[in-house]
């Protein structure tokens, strides 16, 4: 055996006991109870942002762009799932459509609601990092309001690209061999890199402690896209082909498993922030907790 070959497989084992580590300190910590706090007030808040994402998306697209880049954004979600968004989206925007007054208070109504989706997932990743002292009253609205409105940017980026890839697939000769493949791989490959930028900032800013070093932010952020995108997938298949959700809660069954999936996101989301503390810890480096 070379030195090469033990060196990675030193490596593997090392990563293999951090997340051990990672899952056993997540059951202690009761991840679960942070979970389910996250996604209920994500659900509270998920419907009326998309609907005001979508609403600044139309000022520079049609509704008919607006409404099928959204359902392409959301593809991703089991299907009940996505027929709770798209009910609730179609609502919204044929509120927001009325006139200007009503955009604006729906706006700050908004922001005022997701703030709480905010504050929870602060506290859950406070609690992945093992912070003890949570940021002052008004930092911390502050943060969980800036929290929100850099996820909203996200996903208006996110829409944004689908409309520019549209506009360059319009350019691609028809019956061009490859041209759906490639497309397919461009659209996912810049929504995962997306998903990927967007936890790595909420990884590094959002802990109430000086910025955690980018290095020390990547092991979660990668874990956490591959986590989420293997358990969106198997929840996909468990939803489809042997829950019976329609039996057990009847018209309600679109509405709990979009809370499922947002635990399971949650989840996820707390286990990346788990393993970089478990990976710092092991390389010795510091969480610097601030003076709030």
């Amino acid at each position: 055996m070379t030195d090469a070959t033990r060196n990675v497989l030193a490596n593997v084992a090392v990563w293999l006991r951090l997340m051990m580590s990672t899952v056993r300190g997540a059951l202690l910590d009761d991840f679960g109870i942070a979970a389910s706090s996250i996604a209920f007030a994500a659900f509270l808040a998920l419907v009326p942002l998309i609907g005001l994402i979508a609403s600044a998306y139309g000022m520079i697209a049609s509704p008919e762009t607006v409404s099928r880049n959204i359902a392409r954004l959301v593809a991703i979600l089991p299907p009940d799932a996505q027929r709770v968004v798209a009910q609730g989206l179609a609502t919204k925007l044929a509120l927001l459509r009325e006139n200007v007054a009503t955009t604006v208070v729906a706006l700050g109504v908004t922001l005022f609601s997701a703030r709480r989706a905010g504050r929870s997932l602060l506290h859950g990743i406070n609690l992945a990092y093992r912070i003890e002292h949570e940021r002052s009253g008004v930092r911390r609205q502050l943060v969980s309001t800036l929290l929100v409105l850099g996820c909203a940017a996200l996903l208006l980026t996110a829409l944004i690209s689908l409309s520019v890839l549209a506009f360059l697939q319009s350019y691609v000769p028809d019956g061009l061999p490859g041209a759906r493949l490639v497309s397919t791989v461009i659209l996912f490959g810049s929504l995962t890199l997306g998903a990927g930028f967007g936890l790595i900032v909420t990884y590094r800013y959002a802990p109430a402690c000086k910025p955690i070093p980018w290095r020390c932010a990547l092991p979660g952020t990668i874990a956490g896209v591959v986590m989420w995108l293997c358990a969106t997938s198997v929840f996909r298949v468990y939803v489809s082909r042997f829950a019976s959700f329609d039996d057990t809660y009847g018209s309600l069954a679109a509405v709990v498993v979009l809370m499922l999936w947002l635990m399971v996101s949650a989840w996820v989301l707390l286990l990346g922030a788990r393993l970089n503390a478990e990976a710092m810890r092991w390389s010795g480096t510091s969480i610097i907790e601030r003076d709030e």
